[in-house]
């Protein structure tokens, strides 16, 4: 994976790591619903903010990341959303 972290296309395997390595392999549907650099106002751009969808047996989770421009590291990681999965 190249870095500087340009377009979101390369957030998709470190957003998926992240999440297999936090919720585990039965986590599924793993989608990336909006990423935007950050900070909004200022530049240089240091950062981008991700929201990520996903699901395992019990919960739908949308989880934001924080992952780092220049080499991809995750900075902080935020639960948004976790609702329960109704007819189970």
């Amino acid at each position: 994976m190249g870095y500087p972290l340009e377009n979101i296309s390369q957030l998709q395997p470190i957003a998926k790591q992240a999440v297999v390595s936090l919720y585990g392999k039965t986590a599924n549907n793993i989608t990336i619903q909006e990423a935007e650099k950050i900070p909004l106002f200022e530049k240089p751009k240091r950062a981008w903010q991700v929201n990520v969808f996903f699901n395992n047996e019990e919960y739908n989770y949308i989880v934001q990341f924080e992952i780092k421009i220049i080499d991809g590291l995750i900075t902080k990681v935020h639960v948004m959303h976790r609702d329960l999965i109704k007819n189970r």
